[in-house]
C-alpha cells in the first residue's frame, strides 16, 4: 500500500497549478476479481463526473483529455487492480499524478472534485493521526511501539534502559557479590554455623522485586520519549505483570485499560487493533471536551461557527483550533483585498469558486492552527465549520472587518 505521510498531505494541500482533480473510491477488500471490477466501474463513473466538472470550468477539450489520460489509463492496468485496499485516492493535475491505497476507508469520502487545489480534507483523518504508544510487557523483556492510525513501528529503547530482566538480575548479583566480599567476617558465623552468609535469589517475592526493579528502570528511560509526547500509553501483557508496572509508572497519560494476554506472541497488528479500541475512546472524550471548551468560549467572542467570520479569522492568523464537518463542502470565494467572503453553497456557481472548507483547513494549518474533522452531530449547532480563536477582535477591529 502507498501510505501517506503528514509531509505528503501538507505538500498536496499547498499544490495549486491549474485544474486539480481529486478522486476518492471506497475499495473492496477480500473479493479480488469482483471487487476490482466494481472499483473499475466506480472509477469510470467518477471519470465521467470529473470531465463534466472540467467542462463547466470552461477547460478546453484537449486539456481535459490530457488531464484525464493518466486516470483513464489506470482502467487498463491489470497489475494496478491486483492490490485491494479499503480506500483508493487519485490526484491528477498539470505536472502531477499520484495514487494512494490507504489501510482504512475514509468516512464520507467517495467522489470526484475539480478545483484550483486538491481536495485534501478527507486525509486530515491522518494529519492529526491520533498517535499513541503501546508498551508490550513480558516476564523477561519489554517492547515499545509508536502507533498511528495507519501504522505502527517499534521504537528503540533509550540508551541505559535494560533490554531484559536478566540484565537487572546480573547487576544485582554483581552488586551483592561485591558487598558480600567486602563485608564477609574474619571467622565463621557461630549463629549460622557457616563460614560466610550466602546470597539467595528465588521465590515469588524476590521474582516480583526483580520485575519491579526492571520496570522501574524502563519507566525512567521512557520519560525522554514519552514526556514530550503527551499521548496515550497503553500497556499489553499478562494480568500479573500489569500492576507491577503501574506501581512504578510516572507517565501521566498511562491508560487505565490495557491489552491482556501474552504480549510476546501477539503480532503488531493484533496489538494495534486491540489498542485502537482503547485509544479511540480516549480521543472521543478529548473531542467532547474540546466542544465543551468551544461552547464556553463562544460566549466570550473567542469562538464562532459563522463561516464568513471564520474564513476572515483564518487569514488574520486568529484560529487556534478549527473543526470541520466530515464530508461537507461549502463552495464560494474569498477576496483578501476586501476581506470579503462569498458563499455559493454546496455546489460551485462560478469557475473561480473553491471549497471554502479546504481553504480554511489549508490556511489554518499554514498559520499554526490545528484542524479536526467531526461528524454532523458533534459540530456546534450542526455548522459546517467552527473555530476557537487565539484572541478576540476589538470592537473597532471588528467593525472594520465587517
Amino acid at each position: 500500500m502507498n501510505l501517506i505521510s503528514q509531509q505528503e498531505i501538507m505538500r498536496l494541500m499547498k499544490y495549486s497549478q491549474g485544474n486539480c482533480i481529486s478522486i476518492y473510491i471506497t475499495g473492496h477488500v477480500g473479493e479480488w476479481a469482483s471487487g476490482a471490477q466494481q472499483d473499475k466501474i466506480k472509477l469510470k463513473n467518477l471519470v465521467r463526473d470529473a470531465r463534466s466538472q472540467l467542462a463547466a470550468r470552461n477547460v478546453a477539450e484537449e486539456q481535459i483529455e490530457a488531464l484525464m489520460a493518466p486516470i483513464v489509463n489506470l482502467l487498463d492496468e491489470d497489475m494496478f487492480w491486483q492490490e485491494q485496499s479499503p480506500q483508493l485516492v487519485i490526484f491528477s493535475a498539470p505536472n502531477m499524478f499520484q495514487t494512494y491505497r490507504l489501510p482504512l476507508a475514509l468516512p464520507m469520502a467517495e467522489g470526484a472534485v475539480v478545483s484550483n487545489h486538491f481536495s485534501v480534507n478527507p486525509l486530515l483523518e491522518f494529519l492529526h493521526d491520533q498517535t499513541f504508544f503501546i508498551l508490550a510487557l513480558s516476564k523477561t523483556q519489554v517492547k515499545l511501539y509508536k502507533v498511528m492510525h495507519q501504522t505502527g513501528t517499534e521504537v528503540p529503547l533509550p540508551a541505559g534502559v535494560p533490554h531484559n530482566l536478566s540484565e537487572i538480575v546480573k547487576y544485582d548479583q554483581h552488586e551483592n557479590q561485591e558487598h558480600f566480599m567486602s563485608a564477609r567476617p574474619e571467622r565463621g558465623d557461630a549463629r549460622t554455623g557457616t563460614a560466610y552468609d550466602s546470597v539467595y535469589h528465588g521465590g515469588e517475592e524476590e521474582e516480583s522485586n526483580d520485575q519491579e526493579r526492571f520496570y522501574l528502570q524502563v519507566n525512567k528511560g521512557l520519560q525522554e520519549i514519552l514526556n514530550s509526547a503527551r499521548v496515550p500509553l497503553i500497556l499489553a501483557g499478562l494480568d500479573y505483570l500489569l500492576p507491577i508496572y503501574r506501581k512504578v509508572n510516572s507517565y501521566e497519560f498511562l491508560m487505565d485499560e490495557a491489552i491482556k494476554g501474552n504480549a510476546e506472541i501477539m503480532s503488531l497488528q493484533e496489538l494495534h487493533d486491540s489498542a485502537w479500541q482503547i485509544a479511540e475512546q480516549h480521543f472521543a472524550q478529548m473531542q467532547a471536551h474540546a466542544i465543551d471548551v468551544y461552547n464556553e468560549l463562544s460566549a466570550k467572542n473567542l469562538a464562532s461557527n459563522n463561516l464568513a467570520e471564520i474564513v476572515s479569522a483564518a487569514f488574520q492568523s486568529r484560529i487556534d483550533t478549527l473543526y470541520l464537518m466530515r464530508g461537507m463542502k461549502q463552495w464560494g470565494s474569498y477576496d483578501a483585498g476586501s476581506d470579503k467572503v462569498t458563499i455559493s453553497g454546496s455546489t460551485p456557481q462560478q469557475a473561480k469558486d473553491e471549497d471554502l472548507l479546504e481553504l480554511l483547513a489549508r490556511t489554518t494549518i499554514e498559520r499554526g492552527g490545528a484542524v479536526y474533522l467531526l461528524d454532523n452531530e458533534q459540530m456546534p449547532d450542526g455548522a459546517a465549520a467552527a473555530a476557537i480563536f487565539r484572541f478576540a477582535l476589538t470592537n473597532a477591529a471588528a467593525n472594520n472587518a465587517g
